[in-house]
């Protein structure tokens, strides 16, 4: 793992906030792993054979797993509590660029009894 400079614009159902890190990466011809902190979460990002995971450790726990075309299980925590939601992927691109990497994402969050949430995520890390 090497260090990195990340930028990730976020968009649930048209409200946008941007986030400026520092982080790791680790490219590979087959895999990509990005790690960041926030203040009270720690995240892993990471590609591999056309699936992304992404997983936040925290004051809440999130695991995601997204792969275009398909709708796939993951799992949201608050305290004791788990619970199943799962994301439909409509769009995942990347370009892997010397020692940057672009990922954007679109998908619907869907949660048990809930209205399908519109996500979009872009992640650009650069080695620094």
């Amino acid at each position: 793992m090497s260090k990195c400079c990340l930028t990730i614009v976020t968009s649930a159902d048209g409200r946008e906030s941007k986030v400026v890190r520092e982080g790791e990466m680790l490219l590979a011809d087959d895999r990509v792993e990005i790690r960041y902190k926030e203040e009270s979460a720690e995240f892993c990002f990471s590609f591999e054979n056309g699936t992304v995971s992404v997983d936040r450790r925290g004051d809440y726990s999130l695991r995601l797993r997204l792969k275009k075309g398909e709708t796939l299980a993951g799992t949201l925590g608050i305290g004791d509590s788990v619970g199943e939601v799962f994301t439909k992927t409509i769009r995942l691109q990347y370009a892997i660029n010397g020692n940057s990497v672009l990922f954007v994402l679109r998908y619907e969050l869907l949660t048990q009894g809930g209205e399908p949430q519109k996500m979009k995520i872009r992640i650009f890390a650069k080695g620094v």
